[in-house]
C-alpha cells in the first residue's frame, strides 16, 4: 500500500533527520521512525547512505579537478558532524 505524505510534512521530517544527523543521533531517529513505520525508517536509512556516498563522490571529483571544496566540507560539518 503506497504511503501518501504531504510535501511539507516530508520536508519537516527530512529537516528533523538532518538535525539528528548533525548531532550524531541519526540511528536513534531512524529507530524511532522504524518503530512506527518500518518502510519509512528503511527509506531514511537508504537516504542517509545515498547522501553520504554521493557527497563523498562529489567531493573527490571536485578535488580531482582542483576545485574549492569548502562548501561541501561545511555541509559535512553541519549535517554529518565531521571534522
Amino acid at each position: 500500500m503506497p504511503i501518501l505524505v504531504e510535501k511539507n510534512a516530508f520536508q519537516k521530517l527530512f529537516n528533523a533527520f538532518l538535525g539528528a544527523k548533525s548531532q550524531d543521533k541519526e540511528k536513534q531517529f531512524i529507530s524511532k521512525i522504524k518503530h512506527s513505520n518500518p518502510q519509512l525508517g528503511n527509506a531514511f536509512s537508504k537516504i542517509d547512505d545515498i547522501l553520504i556516498n554521493r557527497s563523498l563522490s562529489l567531493k573527490k571529483d571536485m578535488e580531482d579537478l582542483g576545485l574549492d571544496t569548502s562548501d561541501i566540507d561545511n555541509w559535512f560539518k553541519k549535517y554529518y558532524n565531521t571534522k
